[in-house]
């Protein structure tokens, strides 16, 4: 506790840094029933809400970017503010959760506040609060969760707490509102997970990763190959990086064997046989070079590993859309969203995989893909119009939730179809995607 708040002080926080408990598991009604909903301690009744006139702030500090946005009921997004701390975290190739929680605390406040003036509200003239509650980084979802119910308690304000997950899901529908049930993938930094969301609060996941996210992946090979030296790419990040020198490599020059992907009949994810066989493809072409250069070849090193990464996406969503053919029928558009939905190849791989199968594709805007507070104030906004019970009476009872499962998880029954799908290596091949289809 005393750490916080020299922390606090230091960063020149002004607010009051109470010591927040370690996180407890959610009731067991929640368990079984919650299917991902909202988080609600004491609710204040179920009734619908009105678009017009609702104005929300939406506060986001699950990670490495610190952000605030006030979006309107109807899905105009009025301001939406952030700073991204990727200079500081860079030289050290990845996010540094201490440094990440300071920095938050020192720009938080300037960053609601630039939010509220230039979307034109005060804290009076807001309906609602919203805030990050999982998960995340423990001292970053701390940060925005204190200030939140400070701020509630000081504007007399309602507060409601957002799964970080659960808000990339339905940010699609603040620019086109696609009906429910949909599939969805989404793939990020810190997670990677296919499901059907049926509405808000209603999730069922198909499937998630057993170690590592895509993006974490991602991002510890361009530490691999050393792209932080690499004059055209050194100031992206590790994701963006591989993206930009991957369009200029041969991703047949190293090839990455299809088997260490595994074959099992789920849609669960595994990324660290890809990240490991990388590593050892590396460190054999890395014999000898100057540790203060990137490797060479690296644009063909970051093509292999994108198309391996990006073959065991497309062959888990392809299993994904067979499994909804036959239990959720309805289903027909894909939504992928999530920091590395932004990446151009991928949207183009998984657009000619829907295509033949009959699905359309849906990504929310560049800009909305990566964290924002704009899709924690539209996830609050989804749930009042549809009569959750969102609003948390007792702000103080309120704790984080570093490691939240969303929605009821029926993967169990996805191994048990045992269907079966393309080759890998044919959906390496995204000509081959055209046709009939796979």
């Amino acid at each position: 506790s005393e750490v916080l708040h020299m922390l606090a002080k230091w960063c020149g926080r002004g607010f009051n840094f109470p010591y927040l408990p370690p996180p407890l598991p959610l009731p067991r009604a929640q368990r079984l029933h919650g299917h991902g909903r909202l988080l609600v301690l004491r609710g204040q009744g179920r009734r619908a809400f009105s678009r017009s006139g609702l104005v929300v702030l939406g506060i986001e500090t699950s990670c490495d970017d610190t952000c605030a946005s006030v979006v309107s009921g109807e899905g105009a997004v009025l301001s939406d503010e952030r700073v991204c701390q990727l200079p500081a975290h860079q030289p050290y190739g990845g996010v540094v959760p201490y440094l990440a929680h300071m920095l938050h605390g020192k720009y938080l406040g300037q960053v609601v506040q630039k939010a509220l003036e230039r979307s034109g509200q005060d804290w009076q003239s807001l309906s609602a609060i919203a805030v990050t509650q999982g998960p995340g980084l423990a001292l970053c979802l701390g940060v925005g969760l204190t200030f939140a119910i400070d701020a509630s308690r000081t504007a007399s304000k309602p507060l409601i707490g957002v799964h970080h997950m659960e808000a990339h899901a339905l940010t699609v529908r603040l620019k086109d509102r696609i009906p429910f049930p949909y599939l969805v993938l989404l793939v990020s930094g810190g997670h990677c997970l296919l499901a059907v969301v049926w509405g808000p609060g209603s999730v069922s996941r198909l499937g998630s990763t057993l170690d590592d996210s895509p993006g974490e992946a991602l991002d510890k090979v361009s530490v691999m190959l050393r792209l932080s030296k690499h004059p055209g790419v050194s100031q992206l990040p590790g994701g963006a990086a591989i993206e930009q020198l991957a369009r200029e490599g041969d991703p047949t020059r190293f090839p990455m064997p299809v088997s260490i992907m595994g074959s099992k009949p789920d849609c669960d994810f595994s990324f660290a046989g890809i990240k490991t066989r990388m590593k050892r493809i590396i460190g054999a072409h890395d014999r000898g070079q100057s540790q203060d250069e990137p490797v060479r070849d690296c644009q063909h090193l970051a093509a292999t590993f994108e198309d391996a990464v990006f073959r065991h996406l497309v062959t888990r969503v392809q299993r994904a859309i067979l499994f909804c053919k036959q239990w959720a029928p309805s289903v027909s558009h894909l939504v992928v969203s999530g920091g590395v939905a932004s990446n151009g190849t991928l949207r183009r791989r998984l657009g000619e995989l829907v295509a033949s199968r009959g699905y359309t594709l849906h990504c929310p805007p560049r800009e909305l893909c990566t964290d924002n507070g704009v899709m924690i104030a539209w996830t609050a906004i989804e749930h009042l119009n549809a009569g959750k019970d969102a609003f948390v009476k007792d702000v103080g009872s309120m704790i984080y939730y570093p490691a939240w499962p969303l929605g009821s998880d029926v993967s169990r029954l996805v191994k048990d179809s045992h269907l079966t799908t393309r080759k890998m290596r044919d959906l390496s091949q995204p000509a081959a995607l055209h046709g009939n289809g796979p």
